[in-house]
């Protein structure tokens, strides 16, 4: 938003704020499917494509890295 609009400001809190756990949705029962999207966002966390997609968008305060 913020390289895209001239009246947009970032706003940093002020300090350390609560971490939020993100996750995504898989059917019931699904256990492969949920074994292959753990087995991804493992992945992208040691290969660096999840720390370069959050450079590329701006989103690297938000990143849970462990």
């Amino acid at each position: 938003m913020v390289s895209v609009y001239d009246w947009a400001e970032l706003l940093a809190p002020p300090g350390k704020t609560e971490q939020f756990q993100y996750a995504y949705a898989v059917a019931k029962g699904d256990d492969q499917w949920l074994q292959r999207m753990d087995q991804f966002v493992s992945d992208i966390k040691l290969d660096g494509r999840l720390e370069k997609a959050a450079k590329h968008y701006n989103l690297t305060p938000i990143i849970i890295r462990e």
